[in-house]
């Protein structure tokens, strides 16, 4: 599945914050109420999968307090019924 991190989950995202960043905002806006992004994995319950090298960059970049813009990324997960 393919997530969209918009400029709105960006202005939402809060630093250093595995529930609140970008990345979970975006998850959760999509569907993955209960999911979680830290450095090394993305996470919702207990499914667990490597955070893709380009999602984990935007991380430390927004978390350094750069300016970051919207990106994509790919997700094993499919919605929930």
């Amino acid at each position: 599945m393919r997530i969209e991190v918009t400029q709105e989950d960006i202005s939402k995202g809060r630093v250093h914050s595995c529930g609140k960043c970008p990345i979970a905002v975006a998850l959760r806006r999509t569907g993955f109420p209960r999911a979680n992004a830290g450095y090394s994995n993305l996470w919702q319950d207990d499914e667990f999968f490597r955070t893709p090298d380009k999602v984990q960059s935007f991380m430390v970049v927004f978390d350094m307090g750069a300016i970051v813009g919207p990106i994509s990324f790919e997700i094993p997960w499919e919605l929930p019924a």
